[in-house]
C-alpha cells in the first residue's frame, strides 16, 4: 500500500448517524487521494455509531479505526491519532463537519506556495439540516498577521487545519489536561516555537453550529481558559502536566469559574450586549455601562474584543503572504 502523504485524524463520540456517514463522505470523495483517514471513537458504548465506523473501515483500507477503551475526551483521542499517523501532513476533521471536495489538494497547494506550516481555511456555517446559516468572518491571511492577531481571540477553524506533521510533534501535540480551548492552545504553542500559521479565506468546510452548543458554563469556561492560555505561552511551552493543571485551577478558582452565580450573571450580561449591539437602546447601554464597572470579567471580555475588532481592521490591509 502506498505510503500516504496526508493523514486526516477525527475523533466520533456523540454525533448523529447521518453527519456522521456525511463527514466521512466528504472525506472519501476528495479530489486529492493519497491520504489515510484515522478515525478514533471515544465513546466505545455507542454501538450504533460503533457498527458505521466498521463498515466503513471493512470497506475502505485507507480508513484506520481506534476505539478507546473508555472515554478520554478530545485532547487524548486527537493525540492517538496524531501517534498513529503515517503521513507526513496532518489535517483534522470532525464528525459532523462536511469538507468540500477540493478541500485538501486547496490547502496542500496553498501550503507549499506560501511556505506555511499550518493552514485553515473559511467556512460555510450550516444547522442541523444542513441550511446554510452564515459563513465564518472575514479572516487576516498572512503568517505575521495571524501571529498578532491571535493574541487576542482564537478565530481559526480548528476542523478546517492541515500542517506538517512536524509543527504537531514540535511542541507535543495537544495538552491533555485543558478542560476546554484545546486547539487555541496548540495554535498559541506553534507561534510561540516559530511555527508559521496562515489562512485562507476560501470557505473549503461546511461547519455545523448547533443550538446547544454553548451552555452558560461554557461561555465563562472559554473566555477564561482563553485569557489563562494567552497569559502563560511561554510556561506551557516547558512545565510539566501536573504544573500547568495546578496553575490552570489556581487561575479558574480566582476568576470564580466554580462559582454558579457568577457563570450565570456572566452569561445574562453577556447576551445583554448582544442585545445593546442589536438594538443600540440608550437604556441598555447604560445598564450595559454599570455592568462594565462592576463586573471585572465582563469588563475583560468587552475589551478584549474592542481591541480585537481594532487589530483585525489594521491588520487586513496587510497583503497576504
Amino acid at each position: 500500500m502506498e505510503t500516504p502523504l496526508i493523514s486526516i485524524v477525527m475523533a466520533v463520540y456523540n454525533e448523529k448517524e447521518t453527519e456522521l456517514r456525511q463527514s466521512i463522505e466528504s472525506i472519501l470523495k476528495q479530489s486529492y487521494q493519497n491520504f489515510e483517514f484515522i478515525i478514533v471513537l471515544d465513546n466505545p458504548d455507542n454501538q450504533a455509531l460503533a457498527a458505521v465506523l466498521n463498515e466503513y473501515a471493512k470497506e475502505e483500507p485507507r480508513i484506520v479505526l481506534i476505539s478507546n477503551e473508555h472515554n478520554l475526551g478530545l485532547a487524548p483521542s486527537l493525540n492517538r491519532g496524531l501517534k498513529a499517523s503515517r503521513g507526513d501532513y496532518i489535517a483534522r476533521m470532525d464528525a459532523d463537519d462536511i469538507a468540500v471536495p477540493e478541500r485538501l489538494m486547496t490547502e496542500f497547494d496553498l501550503l507549499q506556495q506560501r511556505q506555511l506550516d499550518v493552514i485553515a481555511s473559511s467556512s460555510i456555517l450550516i444547522d442541523e439540516t444542513n441550511a446554510e446559516i452564515g459563513r465564518h468572518p472575514q479572516m487576516v491571511e498572512s503568517a505575521a498577521a495571524v501571529r498578532e492577531l491571535l493574541q487576542y481571540d482564537n478565530f481559526i477553524v480548528h476542523p478546517s487545519v492541515l500542517g506538517k506533521k512536524a509543527a504537531f510533534e514540535t511542541v507535543g501535540g495537544y495538552q491533555e489536561q485543558l478542560i476546554a480551548c484545546e486547539d487555541y492552545d496548540l495554535w498559541l504553542r506553534m507561534i510561540a516555537a516559530g511555527q508559521q500559521i496562515g489562512v485562507t479565506n476560501e470557505p473549503l468546510m461546511r461547519y455545523r453550529i448547533r443550538q446547544n452548543s454553548m451552555t452558560q458554563s461554557d461561555m465563562l469556561k472559554t473566555f477564561l481558559i482563553s485569557g489563562f492560555l494567552r497569559q502563560t505561552t511561554v510556561f506551557r511551552l516547558t512545565a510539566s502536566d501536573e504544573a500547568i493543571k495546578a496553575k490552570l485551577e489556581a487561575y479558574l478558582t480566582e476568576k470564580g469559574f466554580y462559582d454558579q452565580h457568577q457563570k450565570d450573571r456572566f452569561n445574562a450580561n453577556i447576551n445583554l450586549l448582544s442585545t445593546v449591539k442589536k438594538t443600540k437602546s440608550i437604556g441598555k447601554g447604560l445598564q450595559f455601562l454599570g455592568i462594565l464597572l462592576s463586573d471585572g470579567n465582563v469588563r475583560r471580555y468587552y475589551l478584549e474584543k474592542i481591541q480585537y475588532s481594532r487589530t483585525l481592521k489594521r491588520l487586513s490591509k496587510i497583503k497576504k503572504h
